[in-house]
């Protein structure tokens, strides 16, 4: 069976999960913008791309990378760029 389908008998139920997470990341993205803490942004594009770091990152960790470096440096480029300051 292809990898990618491995998960077909719980398309539905992932379906419903990765909805989810999309609904509360851009709540926590309109949440910021609204006190200012961050620029106004297409908050579903953004919710998008931070989903999209954290796949990349579990997809192409080291074994010795530690889930707490990978969140930091996640969180690290998404909330800062990687523009020097």
């Amino acid at each position: 069976q292809k990898d990618e389908r491995r998960f077909e008998k719980r398309d539905g139920e992932l379906q419903k999960r990765r909805e989810l997470l999309n609904h509360l990341l851009q709540q926590c993205l309109i949440d910021g913008i609204e006190r200012g803490d961050f620029r106004g942004i297409d908050v579903r594009v953004g919710a998008e791309l931070f989903r999209g770091m954290i796949r990349a990152a579990a997809g192409f960790r080291r074994e010795d990378d530690t889930v707490d470096d990978i969140v930091a440096a996640i969180v690290e480029i998404f909330m800062r760029g990687i523009v020097r300051a």
